[in-house]
């Protein structure tokens, strides 16, 4: 049996299992108004991770997840990525960030040196103000009777008690009546209200402001972009979820843009004279469109100066299009028009659809299957996520107490991306070909980014 280590409220995580606690400290000096904002997720290595890299002892702090269009995000920084030295300061110890981080402010620069698949990186960070969104919240909760919701702030207690994901802003649904407009449009509690008819909300009171002010418009239906554990959607309510468009049967495309077309119901609640042109759904963190500054509901109105009616449109144009193009997108953010300049690249492969393949890794006690379709259906997987999903855990194995379970899904290897099961056996025979007794996975799982240490038997993988 694995050693246990019991941490409060009787929850326990296995010695294999990178614990978290010492990441504890992270949100709660970060989110301080007076510090400055990068929008990452860290955490302290310990000696089985070092182990696992190929390290002779545990230094740095590896990143888990990384906030679309945030500071991160736009310097460069990879899931995965183990912090070395913030400027010339050694980050030995978690501590170590946490110091350095304490000494920054909003317009400050500071270079980072990190660990990706072997390779030194140095990377840029310029700190922000913390987003209103993302500041320290306190319980608000709001009762709407008529809808038949339930609502409160994104709070710590709030967070862990409905398993929501690092990372995620809005308002969170902690009750939908049955049978009233709410729950009959799909909101369910647990899902977080992320923008109301095109307008941002984090606190119940600017949703309650979104309700009135549509009414005043005469607006019967109001359009929310909602994220659960499947990943985000647009949903009228009264009414249901809106019907996704057909264009992604194949993936994001080559810009890593989610979109919807905007039909007549959608374009009343957005205050549009008309329908047509697209909404962004969801952004693939790194990508083109993320580069470029998009953020969820930008409305898409024209393309290399082609209006758009419809997702297909910009798929279109954009399809015509050499690798490594700008593409003049103009786009609609709330009273502002703004010109954004994506640039087109060979989509990662890993954001598509793979062949159906799967494989069975008794050095891990594993079996994996590649992110096809109809295993992208069968585990309700979130757009956009790639890697091997997690198929059956052998019981007789200590992965069977690292608290991973089917559905989960693998993106990394000791640093190295997985798309195929190939992948994945060519990593781990490297790692034993290395006498190494461990191996790193970054794995997605309902609750979000999280790190995994394996040992590694010497069964045949």
């Amino acid at each position: 049996m694995l050693d246990r280590v019991f941490l409060k409220k009787s929850i326990f995580i296995p010695a294999l299992v990178v614990a978290v606690m010492a990441m504890a400290g992270w949100p709660n000096f970060a989110r301080a108004q007076q510090h400055g904002f990068v929008g990452m997720q860290v955490q302290g290595a310990n000696d089985l991770m070092a182990e696992a890299l190929g390290m002779s002892e545990p230094e740095g702090a590896l990143v888990r997840d990384i906030a679309v269009g945030s500071p991160g995000d736009k310097a460069g920084f990879l899931r995965g990525d183990l912090i070395l030295r913030v400027n010339e300061t050694p980050v030995e110890k978690f501590d170590d960030l946490i110091g350095a981080m304490l000494q920054t402010r909003p317009g400050d620069q500071r270079k980072f040196t990190v660990l990706r698949r072997g390779e030194m990186k140095k990377l840029t960070v310029r700190f922000t103000n913390w987003p209103p969104a993302r500041q320290i919240q306190k319980s608000a909760r709001g009762r709407y009777p008529a809808e038949g919701l339930s609502l409160d702030a994104l709070t710590d207690e709030i967070r862990e008690e409905f398993g929501i994901r690092w990372g995620v802003v809005g308002v969170a649904v902690t009750g939908a009546d049955q049978g009233q407009p709410a729950a009959e449009a799909g909101i369910e509690e647990g899902d977080v209200i992320v923008m109301v008819n095109g307008e941002n909300v984090w606190r119940p009171e600017q949703i309650d402001a979104a309700f009135k002010a549509a009414r005043r418009r005469g607006v019967e239906q109001m359009l929310m972009l909602v994220e659960n554990r499947s990943g985000f959607r647009y949903v009228l309510m009264p009414g249901g979820d809106v019907a996704e468009d057909e264009a992604y049967a194949d993936g994001p495309g080559p810009i890593g843009l989610k979109m919807q077309t905007i039909d007549a119901a959608m374009a009343r609640a957005l205050g549009l004279g008309e329908p047509g042109g697209s909404v962004v759904t969801d952004i693939i963190l790194g990508s083109g469109a993320a580069r470029a500054g998009f953020r969820r509901g930008d409305v898409i109105t024209t393309v290399n100066g082609r209006s758009v009616k419809s997702v297909n449109d910009v798929f279109d144009v954009i399809s015509t299009e050499q690798a490594n193009s700008r593409v003049e997108t103009r786009v609609l953010r709330g009273d502002y028009r703004k010109t954004l300049k994506p640039r087109t690249e060979p989509a990662d492969r890993a954001w598509f659809w793979q062949e159906p393949a799967d494989g069975k890794f008794m050095s891990v006690g594993l079996s994996l299957a590649s992110l096809s379709g109809e295993v992208r259906r069968r585990y309700g997987l979130r757009w956009g996520m790639t890697g091997l999903a997690i198929t059956d855990i052998d019981a007789n194995t200590p992965t069977a107490d690292a608290g991973l379970q089917p559905g989960d899904v693998i993106l990394q290897i000791n640093q190295q991306p997985v798309t195929t099961p190939a992948e994945f056996e060519a990593a781990v025979k490297a790692a034993i070909s290395e006498r190494r007794k461990h191996v790193l996975l970054l794995v997605e799982t309902v609750s979000g980014y999280s790190p995994r240490v394996l040992p590694l038997s010497d069964k045949e993988t």
